[in-house]
């Protein structure tokens, strides 16, 4: 009888799969504009973000081990003999003294700096020059132009990674009724040092975060038109001038003593001029998680003749995909990050022969990269990180089945193939956190070369299977009321209605997809999933895409046993190895104690000590709350 309805059990559960299918695909109707609607795809070593874009693609790409910074010690000897000076000081209530102590004497060690002075000293002499770009008559026809202000900084168009001495140019017209009277030229923020002129006349210079308000003697003013010109002197960041964070406020000018709603708008577009972008290091207490770079596929597509477009993720097997009709042919893009192949794969298809052609090129961010041909349908990326010990390679290769490709010594151009596969590969000269190697090795590069056959299909039949035995271990299904399906909204407008739909199975959606990144980002013999998995496309990306451990890391890990995915707790617990033994030398140095020690952030390179500032970065209880995910993972 028991046999029996085991039976039945299993024949019930086998028909509410069928009839109530998990909804397990992200998808929407157009490209993304912005990274943060592009969808991510990862191995635990590469990730790559896919825009789904039509006639440019972009697929920004990143590998786990490429950071700011090098091996170092991160501690400050003998911090310890003040210890009990700044606990003394807090039993007697005198907290700002015991964070001035700790502030000076026991914080870690910042990475090394360079010469600042000489450097500013260096861009500075141009100003002392006879025709030099402050000057009113100075010719900046061969300039670029940016527009101005951003308050997310020049980064945020366009310039991604610019530090150093920027020139800016603009002019205005004074009324005439403005005449004899002084000026006030408000740009409100600017980041970080400037010298502002007005016809060649210095106006103001400040090195700080206020607002910037100058006072424009009426004598350095004439009928008619009038030149400002502003050296910008920006070490880290966002740098430019930043203006007002609401956008109706604009910069600009008004006279002195009248109310800011006669001004005179300063918005839109001025002349730049990149002087100077090597800038000397910054001491950094501890490192940053970088972008490592760019694949760009260009096609010959009319936009406005694309129809029945959708891009989306499968979460059941990890592929994401691009579709559409164009001219009356059906053209598919799919993107994996294969484990077994060791590389990001897209592979273009269409239902017409010789219907595919596109041009594909590689860059970086990175100020100091290079790219050359190595073959017909090879390119090869290198790049050095700035002030820091990494390098990376990355190669892209193309095969096809029919069709040509073009010589071209920076890209891969593609005509008239039936099919094409690109393989995209990255390494970096990481060895371990105490150790990196003079150069980075594309692994097995000669067999990458020589191999030009290969049947995607069985690539990623066996990139899914080894997905799968990691997914597949959990179910969650929620059901509403009304039977309704949301599914068939695109992913974006099922979020912007959650709130109003009795959408139940979203959430489901949603806890699916955290297992999915977690998978993504964290394969067994990797690095665990930083602050942003391993998905970034900035320099200075928002606290540097480290780990914070004081609860960001720990959250990341909170659904690896509950949901299932013990294996990838595992590049965390190497990461705990990894620290006992330099939180050791923290716990020396800093308490005087044996054991080990971490505080509330760490990163590739496992630093433990205090960071940031006195009043929050000494936390010595990182370690104590990542063993917790030890005895998590033994419980379970």
């Amino acid at each position: 009888m028991s046999e029996l309805k085991s039976a039945i059990l299993a024949f019930l559960l086998l028909v509410a799969n069928f009839l109530f299918a998990q909804d397990l695909t992200l998808w929407y109707d157009k490209p993304a504009q912005k990274w943060v609607e592009a969808l991510p795809i990862g191995n635990g070593r590469l990730g790559a973000i896919v825009f789904g874009g039509i006639a440019s693609d972009r697929i920004q790409f990143n590998e786990e081990t490429l950071w700011t910074g090098y091996p170092r010690d991160y501690n400050r000897q003998g911090a310890y003999k003040y210890l009990d000076s700044i606990r003394n000081l807090l039993f007697q209530g005198k907290q700002k003294e015991a964070e001035y102590l700790a502030g000076r004497e026991f914080m870690g060690l910042k990475s090394a700096e360079g010469d600042r002075e000489a450097w500013i000293k260096k861009a500075l002499a141009t100003t002392k020059e006879r025709g030099n770009p402050s000057q009113e008559n100075y010719n900046d026809e061969k300039w670029a132009t940016i527009k101005m202000p951003t308050y997310d900084g020049w980064e945020a168009i366009g310039h991604e990674g610019l530090d150093g001495a920027v020139w800016f140019r603009t002019r205005f017209h004074l009324p005439d009724e403005w005449l004899g009277k002084n000026l006030i030229l408000d740009l409100n923020k600017l980041y970080n040092q400037d010298y502002t002129y007005v016809n060649g006349v210095l106006v103001g210079s400040k090195n700080d975060d206020e607002t910037r308000k100058y006072i424009i003697n009426k004598n350095a003013l004439k009928q008619g038109e009038n030149t400002i010109a502003i050296l910008v002197l920006n070490f880290s960041g966002k740098g430019g001038i930043l203006g007002y964070k609401d956008p109706s406020k604009p910069i600009g000018l008004y006279p002195e003593g009248v109310d800011e709603a006669s001004k005179i708008s300063l918005n839109g577009l001025w002349k730049f001029f990149v002087q100077n972008d090597d800038v000397p290091a910054i001491g950094q207490y501890q490192a940053s998680y970088q972008p490592f770079g760019d694949l760009f596929l260009n096609f010959n597509v009319d936009e406005s003749k694309v129809s029945n477009y959708k891009r989306m993720l499968d979460l059941s097997n990890a592929v994401a995909s691009t579709t559409f009709n164009y001219n009356g042919v059906q053209y598919k893009r799919e993107y994996i990050a294969s484990v077994s192949a060791n590389a990001i794969i897209v592979h273009l298809t269409a239902e017409k022969r010789k219907a595919i052609g596109f041009e594909a090129l590689i860059n970086s961010p990175h100020s100091k990269f290079q790219v050359q041909k190595l073959t017909n349908n090879t390119l090869l990326l290198s790049i050095q990180v700035k002030d820091g010990a990494s390098k990376g390679k990355a190669l892209l290769k193309v095969i096809l089945k029919g069709g040509v490709i073009n010589n071209s010594s920076k890209k891969i151009i593609v005509h008239a193939a039936d099919e094409a596969t690109l393989f995209l590969y990255a390494a970096t000269n990481f060895i371990n956190y105490a150790k990196v190697a003079e150069k980075a090795e594309i692994p097995g590069l000669k067999g990458i070369l020589n191999q030009n056959s290969f049947s995607f299909n069985k690539l990623k039949d066996a990139h899914i299977k080894e997905y799968k035995k990691y997914f597949d271990t959990y179910s969650i299904q929620f059901f509403n009321s009304t039977k309704q399906n949301f599914s068939n909204l695109t992913t974006d407008k099922r979020l912007e209605q959650f709130a109003f739909n009795n959408d139940p199975s979203f959430v489901a959606l949603y806890a699916q997809y955290g297992r999915y990144l977690l998978i993504s980002s964290s394969r067994p013999g990797t690095r665990p999933a930083n602050l942003q998995g391993i998905w970034n496309d900035l320099l200075a990306p928002p606290w540097g895409s480290k780990y914070t451990t004081n609860i960001n890391l720990e959250m990341n890990y909170w659904p690896a046993e509950l949901l299932n995915l013990s294996p990838m707790h595992q590049p965390l617990f190497q990461m705990i190895n990894d620290l006992s033994k330099t939180g050791s030398e923290t716990a020396k140095q800093y308490y005087n104690a044996s054991g080990w020690v971490l505080h509330h952030n760490t990163d590739l390179w496992r630093g433990a000590a205090p960071i940031n500032a006195s009043n929050h970065g000494i936390w010595p209880t990182g370690g104590a709350w990542l063993c917790q995910h030890l005895w998590e993972h033994f419980l379970f």
